[in-house]
């Protein structure tokens, strides 16, 4: 599926609202600042940014490109024709834009990086055409949290074949991953739409299952910790909800910018791992390992 090594800059692409603007500028600057991959990055705009938003989002990142709901529409939406479980789920669920709109905008491989992932240091490697041998690589998360119920996913008709870990907040997908006709059919199922809000990470872990799958090091793509604590070869944190209020924080900012600054001069170049898999009773073991922690 890999392109060509001398192929066009990367896409990357982020989903954005007004409500993450603040926090998302200075996480997208620092893509921009640290990243040595040739690459392009588009805003999607959710359809609630304001002309301030845009205006500051340019000032901030002149090589930004914005494209409003109207614009995606016009590019996405004639793709689409006969699709009505895509042509639903985009009407109902702002995720979509993520799952289906991305890779509808991208003519090849491309990349997807929320706007709460701050970047620490110079690095390289967020493009893996050049590397190849690897379809689609994923931040590896601390649990799995996906729409399928445990039966359906193990045992019922129609089960599916899905890494663990998988968060597709900060990923590379190659050439050919995205399969529209499977995403139809992914939507169409009702037994796969139990939790709404992690449907479109649930439809991304369904395509890695059908190819090689991988995840970034987990030491380098990595989630915050209140103390601060990270490897010296860390390249990014992802600021997920619950963790985002640590982005608000001048004081953690600014250390974390001060700590960090040790490794500007030295490239760091993203590594990955294969992608895990588990039966039905490493799945359970682990489900209720999870609620057993969360009741300490």
């Amino acid at each position: 599926m890999s392109e060509p090594t001398n192929a066009t800059p990367l896409r990357i692409y982020t989903l954005l609202c007004n409500r993450d603007v603040d926090r998302a500028l200075g996480c997208l600057s620092s893509l921009h600042s640290f990243c040595r991959d040739p690459f392009q990055q588009t805003i999607i705009d959710d359809g609630s940014l304001m002309p301030r938003d845009i205006e500051r989002l340019h000032e901030a990142i002149p090589a930004l490109e914005i494209l409003s709901r109207e614009e995606v529409e016009d590019q996405v939406g004639p793709k689409l024709q006969g699709k009505v479980n895509c042509q639903l789920y985009r009407k109902n669920h702002i995720f979509a834009l993520k799952l289906i709109d991305s890779a509808m905008l991208s003519p090849g491989a491309f990349a997807q990086c929320d706007g709460d992932v701050l970047f620490l240091r110079p690095f390289q490697g967020f493009d893996r055409r050049p590397i190849g041998g690897e379809d689609v690589v994923f931040m590896k998360d601390s649990t799995t949290a996906y729409s399928i119920s445990y039966l359906n996913r193990h045992f019922r008709h129609g089960r599916l074949r899905l890494p663990q870990f998988v968060n597709a907040g900060f990923m590379y997908a190659d050439a050919g991953v995205f399969d529209l006709d499977f995403i139809e059919w992914f939507l169409g199922r009702e037994e796969f739409r139990r939790h709404a809000w992690v449907m479109e990470q649930t439809a991304w872990a369904a395509l890695g299952g059908r190819c090689r799958t991988h995840y970034f090091a987990p030491e380098q793509v990595a989630f915050p910790r209140g103390n601060m604590y990270f490897r010296d070869d860390s390249v990014c944190l992802h600021f997920i909800s619950p963790l985002r209020h640590h982005l608000d924080d001048r004081e953690y900012t600014n250390e974390l910018t001060r700590r960090s600054s040790a490794h500007y001069a030295s490239l760091a170049m993203l590594r990955t791992e294969p992608a895990l898999y588990a039966g039905p009773l490493r799945d359970l073991s682990g489900r209720l390992y999870r609620r057993l922690r969360l009741r300490d």
